[in-house]
C-alpha cells in the first residue's frame, strides 16, 4: 500500500482511499471526485515521505495546504470513471448467493424428509 496523509486530520495511513484510523474520515465514500483527487495527491504516489510528513503536520496544525491544481485536474479525470467498492451500497434484498444457499438448504431438507419417510415405511 502507498503511504498517504488524511486530508481531514493529517494522520499517516495506508492508501489514499482507506479510512483514517485517527478521525474516521473515509475518502472512498466521498462523492466529490475533486476531494478524492486531493486525497490521492496526498500520497506516496505524488510526494516523498518527508514531503508527506510536512503536509501531514500542516493539516494537523490546521494550516492550509496548497494543492497543485493542474495535478488535481488530471487526477479528477482519472478518477472520473472509477467506482469504489465502499461507495456501492448493499441491496436491501438477499443476494444471489444467499438465495442459492437457502435453495440448497431447502432442497437438502426435502430430500432428507423423503428418505426418512421411505425408511419409516419399511
Amino acid at each position: 500500500m502507498t503511504t498517504s496523509i488524511c486530508i481531514r486530520c493529517g494522520a499517516a495511513k495506508d492508501g489514499p482511499f482507506s479510512p483514517c484510523a485517527r478521525c474516521g474520515y473515509d475518502p472512498a465514500r466521498e462523492t466529490d471526485k475533486r476531494v478524492q483527487a486531493k486525497c490521492l495527491w496526498l500520497s506516496g504516489q505524488h510526494h516523498s515521505s518527508d514531503e508527506l510528513d510536512a503536509l501531514g503536520e500542516r493539516i494537523h496544525a490546521g494550516k492550509s495546504v496548497t494543492f497543485d491544481e493542474k495535478a488535481i485536474d488530471g487526477l479528477v479525470g482519472q478518477l472520473g470513471t472509477l467506482t469504489f467498492p465502499a461507495i456501492v451500497e448493499a441491496s436491501t434484498g438477499w443476494s444471489l448467493m444467499t438465495w442459492s444457499l437457502v435453495g440448497l438448504g431447502v432442497g437438502l431438507a426435502v430430500g432428507l424428509a423423503v428418505v426418512l419417510a421411505l425408511l419409516a415405511k419399511r
